[in-house]
């Protein structure tokens, strides 16, 4: 049943809204799809079916940690070489789907936006992202949309971290860090007044000049934590042009 469905779907795609590229977005949003489903696109993904997509949107779905790793091996054969959106909200990934598809990141370095929000990520998926940067796979990268998860404090230790990378490793590989990342939504994280800290020492040190908006409401951090990272922005004048909204 999961076979003819997909197939069906991929002989004739669901439309794509006129925001993205008609003839290269596989729009699969909401289409009640499941492990079994993420096997079937991933077979297809292998034949090479859909290797000329740029975008590829399956929000909204029940793809489990077991579908997305079917998925990641596919794209690790090189399935989706020009892929530059992948659209994953609220999917139940978990910190395993999403370390897999970080583990064969090198495979989609095109990649400039990835939205995963509601994706039950904690900070072990902030921690697989952040190796894939060091490892300067998400060179390319321009905006991750991370609303919903479970980060922490942790979690956003482990991106501030990636994104000193190429500042503070002088052997860091070609590409490390987040270098064209200009928009991160951390909303509804959990994310404290560590969290905060550890963002203010990030901008006071010049690791995110190059960032646009960092997106934290509806996070725990006291008054303390908002007021450490007004004052790191206050502070250097052409930090201003950062965005950091609570």
């Amino acid at each position: 049943m999961a076979t003819q469905y997909v197939e069906a779907l991929l002989a004739k795609p669901p439309k794509p809204p006129h925001s993205c590229p008609q003839v290269t977005t596989l729009w699969l949003q909401g289409k009640e799809l499941n492990d079994e489903c993420a096997e079937v696109l991933a077979y297809a993904m292998r034949r090479g079916d859909v290797k000329h997509l740029t975008d590829l949107v399956l929000g909204i779905n029940s793809i489990s940690p077991r579908g997305m790793c079917t998925i990641a091996s596919a794209i690790s054969q090189s399935a989706l070489p020009a892929l530059r959106s992948l659209n994953l909200h609220r999917n139940p990934i978990l910190d395993e789907g999403f370390a897999a598809l970080c583990a064969v990141a090198s495979h989609i370095p095109l990649l400039q936006t990835v939205e995963l929000m509601e994706c039950g990520l904690t900070a072990a998926g902030a921690w697989a992202l952040a190796a894939a940067a060091k490892a300067g796979n998400m060179r390319n990268l321009q905006s991750a949309y991370l609303r919903g998860n479970q980060l922490g404090d942790v979690g956003l230790k482990a991106l501030c971290e990636a994104l000193a990378e190429p500042k503070v490793n002088a052997s860091a590989v070609e590409g490390a860090g987040f270098p064209k990342l200009q928009c991160v939504h951390l909303s509804d994280n959990q994310i404290g007044d560590d969290g905060c800290l550890a963002l203010a020492e990030a901008i006071e040190a010049g690791h995110v000049d190059h960032v646009r908006l960092i997106q934290m409401s509806n996070n725990v951090q006291t008054r303390d934590g908002f007021e450490v990272v007004h004052d790191a922005l206050e502070e250097f004048e052409k930090k201003r042009l950062i965005q950091v909204h609570f």
